[in-house]
């Protein structure tokens, strides 16, 4: 009896300690207080692992002012942490070997240079596939299993010694539908708007539309929206025109357009047929709201459509 009672007593003592060194252990973790305290013993000891990790492959990582929450996945930042999960197991299957290949780098790498940059979108999966895949089940082919992320980065090896190790080192967020803004002015860096008359003669422009196109709302005024669009998107756009008109609704179309001193700019163009305005209330008008894209963004578009 009294030995049992020992055995019992020091196994106490050896998960009081254990437990006391974890603990401590989530204390170290640089994450806020609110989230540290939500983590479980088997979650903080794999966080650690993971932290410990990034400081093999970095000299000096710095984790100031972090911000963990519910991400567009679904799923917190801590998570994906604890989990370990690999860049494969994030991706949806379909985009598996077109992320492989922007993770190359090229036979002849000499350091951290531009050539390695990396600019593209991918579909990663939201927190109930992710978890099936981590399970090792199917991910249900649903339209709703998958978010659209843009990638801007760089790819490159740790050193010239560890040629096998790749990282890449990018900023990610979702390329969901933004809403139209009610307002806008000249600060706005996304949106600019044009308003024109049924054969696209623009009779009015937002202030922004001149860090984007190059003129200015009065050197655009009575001149056919036509003027600016690339040759190669014209059938888009004529198309987009007849489906406006007709009374289709909202319609949208991923262009081209030129710049004054001759560049090409993306965007996305949101059009809608008005029949009342401030200008002349008897005469619609067709409202142009256009969104600038960079390549990346407008390559997904023409394939893969709208983002809802």
């Amino acid at each position: 009896m009294y030995s049992s009672r020992s055995t019992s007593r020091a196994s106490k003592e050896r998960r009081d300690l254990i437990n006391k060194e974890i603990d401590e252990l989530r204390e170290l973790l640089p994450l806020t207080k609110s989230t540290k305290g939500h983590l479980s013993y088997i979650q903080v000891m794999s966080a650690a692992c993971a932290y410990i990790r990034k400081g093999n492959y970095f000299n000096k990582v710095s984790y100031e002012d972090p911000v963990y929450g519910q991400t567009s996945f679904g799923f917190h930042q801590v998570e994906l942490i604890s989990k370990g999960a690999f860049l494969k197991d994030l991706v949806d299957e379909e985009d598996l070997h077109f992320v492989w290949n922007q993770l190359q780098i090229p036979a002849n790498y000499d350091g951290f240079y531009k050539s390695n940059e990396r600019r593209f979108v991918c579909r990663m999966l939201k927190s109930q596939c992710f978890k099936r895949r981590l399970l090792d089940c199917v991910a249900e082919h649903s339209e709703n299993r998958s978010t659209p992320i843009y990638v801007k980065g760089k790819v490159y090896h740790l050193s010239p010694e560890d040629s096998q190790t790749t990282v890449l080192l990018a900023l990610c967020y979702p390329l969901l539908e933004p809403s139209i803004p009610k307002n806008i002015d000249k600060q706005d860096t996304i949106w600019f708007t044009t308003i024109h008359d049924l054969n696209l003669r623009i009779k009015a422009a937002s202030e922004s539309i001149k860090f984007f196109i190059g003129f200015t709302q009065s050197q655009l005024l009575h001149r056919s929206w036509y003027q600016f669009v690339h040759h190669n998107d014209l059938q888009e756009a004529v198309s987009l025109h007849c489906r406006v008109r007709s009374g289709g609704g909202q319609c949208t179309a991923v262009l081209r357009m030129l710049t004054r001193d001759g560049c090409v700019i993306n965007v996305k163009t949101n059009a809608d047929l008005i029949h009342q305005d401030d200008v002349d209330p008897y005469s619609p008008v067709i409202h142009f709201s256009n969104r600038v894209l960079s390549n990346e963004e407008a390559d997904y578009y023409r394939v893969y459509g709208n983002v809802q």
